[in-house]
């Protein structure tokens, strides 16, 4: 009867053993200086409100190792001139975080806030997959 305890015993000290922990890092890189209208981010409001645009990448930095980057951000802010900004590796030096420590970097949609990283982010396996895209491919790039 003890080999059994022992057995149950030891699998749930290595399950808590071989748990990761994440640090998570919210980084906003840019935002719009001027507020938009409520209506135009929500269909039908009428309130007259208006919200702030803030862009932001995530940094998930892990006991084990990995430093993973969640979107990628954009490099140019040309068209946007009402935009603070600052590009997304400068951003992360402030972490202290140097592109080549980045292991990964997952994209959590296509669009071209997320994905035209700074020439200086490595390129990622998800990167990759995520521009096999045909229509993805134009806002990638």
């Amino acid at each position: 009867m003890k080999l059994p305890f022992l057995l149950l015993f030891l699998s749930q000290l290595l399950f808590v053993t071989a748990q990761n922990n994440y640090k998570i890092y919210a980084i906003k890189f840019a935002q719009r200086i001027h507020k938009i209208p409520s209506s135009a981010r929500a269909i039908g409001d009428k309130s007259g409100d208006s919200t702030g645009v803030y862009y932001m990448i995530w940094l998930l930095k892990g006991d084990n190792g990995k430093t993973i980057l969640v979107d990628a951000g954009f490099s140019d802010p040309t068209g946007y001139e009402d935009m603070q900004f600052t590009r997304p590796d400068s951003s992360l030096q402030k972490l202290n975080i140097k592109p080549e420590d980045i292991t990964d970097i997952i994209l959590s949609h296509p669009h071209w806030d997320r994905c035209q990283r700074h020439r200086s982010l490595p390129e990622s396996n998800d990167m990759d997959a995520t521009r096999r895209s045909r229509s993805v491919h134009k806002i990638c790039q």
